[in-house]
């Protein structure tokens, strides 16, 4: 396995079917003697090692880019739980909302990025322009209702997202589309406050 930027916790790509995608796995060594690991099974499935030579894993460094988008995005979306000083944070892997952070780290390691033009609406939207950053919540107007995602990557034109819930606009009911990367244009990218997420005072209603 590469050298990794945090010995100790690594990704493993594990082929269960022989055929098809392999789904991705977050192992965390304990420091007891026998070297026992808590594995984290993801919702992520990726493409890119099916071939292993007659192995049922690979193991995958988990490197500092990833430990970077973990940052961010703990210290986003848990503010008051996260250590600006202490750059930290517990993570607490019976909670949900943790272990979906993680799953979003997984999509934007493993998943191959989709061209979302096909079922985006192309709509000017007369809302506040934004310059969002790496670890926004955001929201995609679609053919299926608004989309909530997560910035997970930014250049000068475009973004890629992980999305983690539509809203169909007939029954304004959330739908899964849970954890697949799209890339997007800037443009397309409009405030969360337009999917499935409570405003605040500073939020612009429409």
């Amino acid at each position: 396995m590469p050298d990794q930027a945090h010995p100790g916790v690594f990704w493993r790509i594990v082929d269960e079917s022989g055929i098809g995608p392999d789904s991705v796995t977050l192992v965390f060594e304990t420091a007891e003697a026998e070297r026992k690991a808590l594995q984290l099974e993801t919702d992520i499935v990726t493409a890119e090692f099916l071939s292993h030579a007659g192995k049922d894993h690979v193991d995958v460094a988990w490197t500092q880019d990833d430990f970077d988008l973990l940052q961010v995005l703990l210290r986003k979306q848990f503010p008051e739980r996260f250590d600006d000083e202490e750059m930290g944070f517990h993570l607490d892997l019976n909670d949900e909302s943790v272990l979906d952070t993680l799953a979003v780290i997984a999509a934007a390691r493993f998943s191959a990025a989709q061209k979302a033009e096909d079922w985006l609406l192309g709509h000017n939207w007369v809302t506040v322009q934004r310059a969002y950053e790496v670890g926004d919540m955001v929201a995609l107007a679609t053919d299926a209702g608004f989309c909530l995602g997560v910035v997970v990557a930014l250049d000068a034109v475009e973004a890629e997202v992980v999305l983690l819930e539509c809203i169909d606009p007939k029954t304004a009911e959330p739908s899964a589309r849970l954890h697949e990367l799209v890339r997007v244009y800037k443009a397309d990218l409009l405030p969360d406050t337009f999917g499935h997420v409570m405003t605040t005072d500073e939020d612009t209603l429409h």
